[in-house]
């Protein structure tokens, strides 16, 4: 995992580029793959082209965490967000214009304080057009220090009717992107088991696929997704 706060801006202060560091990871001999994390939408755009030739990479798991937090230009202002949503569509579009079978995954918060009805309603209405495969939804939460812990909260009760219509609609859309692996045949590392005994890997996509033999842990194996649920696939080894 290249991982921190927010990759995209890796290098800024030394003049260095995220894309370098990747190339040259990629490069490293051996087989297995890099999972990109974190990356703001303003970052982003600006290696956009460099990023999705990354992308082609077998190497690259096919999987982009883009925090969009918003669907409201409005609210993304009050946040001292330094992008506007139409960031977020143009470069979940690209993405899947450019890499096939994309996993594109995004964090939205409901709550903050400006948020009304018509902002949220603008939240929804995102999901509905990007249909992102992954939403971490967050309840609002002030933070000592910010400009918005000064501002008056949201009643709780509206918070959390917000986040459960939105986590429903998620849901579905989450569903619907993993019914369509079923039937794929491809190679999966497996990383890790679950309580159950049963192992846990990563399709090139990077959604997680429960396999039942526990004997395959750190290996990769050719496997067939058979099932599907909102947060993982389920699948066999021939």
């Amino acid at each position: 995992w290249l991982t921190g706060q927010d990759i995209g801006a890796y290098g800024k202060d030394v003049g260095a580029k995220l894309t370098d560091l990747v190339r040259r990871v990629v490069e490293i001999p051996g087989e297995f793959r890099v999972r990109l994390g974190m990356m703001n939408p303003n970052w982003i755009r600006e290696m956009l082209g460099e990023i999705l030739d990354l992308y082609k990479n077998p190497k690259i798991y096919k999987f982009a965490h883009l925090p969009v937090q918003s669907g409201s230009d409005a609210v993304l202002e009050a946040m001292l967000r330094p992008y506007e949503v139409r960031d977020f569509v143009e470069i979940v579009k690209m993405l899947r214009n450019n890499i096939p079978h994309v996993t594109i995954a995004t964090d939205l918060i409901v709550g903050f304080p400006t948020e009304r009805d018509e902002d949220f309603n603008l939240s929804l209405e995102l999901v509905r057009k990007t249909r992102p495969d992954i939403v971490n939804i967050s309840k609002y939460a002030p933070r000592a220090g910010t400009s918005a812990s000064r501002m008056k909260e949201l009643p709780v009760s509206v918070v959390s009717e917000r986040s459960k219509l939105l986590s429903n609609i998620c849901a579905q859309i989450s569903l619907e992107s993993n019914l369509r692996m079923i039937g794929f045949e491809e190679c999966v590392y497996v990383t890790a088991r679950n309580s159950k005994g049963k192992s846990i890997g990563r399709t090139s996509n990077y959604k997680i696929v429960v396999l039942q033999d526990p004997s395959i842990l750190g290996k990769r194996v050719l496997a067939k997704i058979i099932k599907a649920y909102p947060r993982f696939l389920e699948g066999t080894v021939p």
